[in-house]
């Protein structure tokens, strides 16, 4: 039977705590918003825009509520993956892709150094969690406000969420990486 992996476990820093509580806020808010915006809007609304944000599908008010729905669940499924990060990495770590550096500093070397590596790697998916929400509250938004002007920004701003995620977070790797650099 192989050797169950044991890591160190250390909880998440403040500042990791903090960005779970600040998109946690937003999302929250931004359901908030739903429930209070949705009676207002007409049962029959643009489902679908083109790139100058002109209207080209209608359906029902109710399709507003999936990409929220949809962005809400990934970022529960991203909380439950950092509650549990050390339970699932202990046994069943062919689930997680973490990046490579994560085992130059494998249980063979130091397993507090390990723990403390996975530990900041898994800080960085509170970050996701932080730019999903922020993302569902722009599109919510821009959905809600029903404006062509608001919804022509809708692509841009998705873009910019995803870039400035994706940055965020080779930066911080690459900053973990070279904290935990073997010398």
């Amino acid at each position: 039977m192989p050797k169950q992996l044991k890591i160190k476990r250390y909880p998440l820093s403040s500042t990791a705590r903090a960005i779970i509580l600040l998109a946690a806020l937003i999302n929250v808010v931004t359901w908030l918003a739903i429930v209070y915006y949705y009676p207002a809007l007409p049962n029959t609304i643009p489902t679908h825009f083109n790139a100058s944000g002109t209207p080209t599908s209608y359906g029902d008010k109710i399709v507003l509520l999936i990409v929220p729905a949809v962005l809400s669940a990934i970022i529960i499924i991203i909380l439950l993956v950092l509650r549990y990060r050390y339970t699932l990495l202990e046994r069943y770590p062919y689930l997680l892709n973490l990046p490579a550096f994560t085992y130059r500093h494998g249980l063979e070397k130091n397993s507090a150094t390990h723990g403390i590596v996975i530990n900041r790697v898994f800080t960085v998916h509170t970050l996701s969690a932080l730019y999903i929400s922020i993302l569902c509250a722009v599109i919510v938004y821009a959905l809600f406000s029903l404006s062509s002007h608001v919804l022509s920004l809708l692509l841009p701003a998705i873009l910019i969420v995803v870039v400035v995620l994706v940055a965020t977070v080779l930066l911080v790797y690459r900053s973990i990486y070279r904290s935990f650099a073997v010398k």
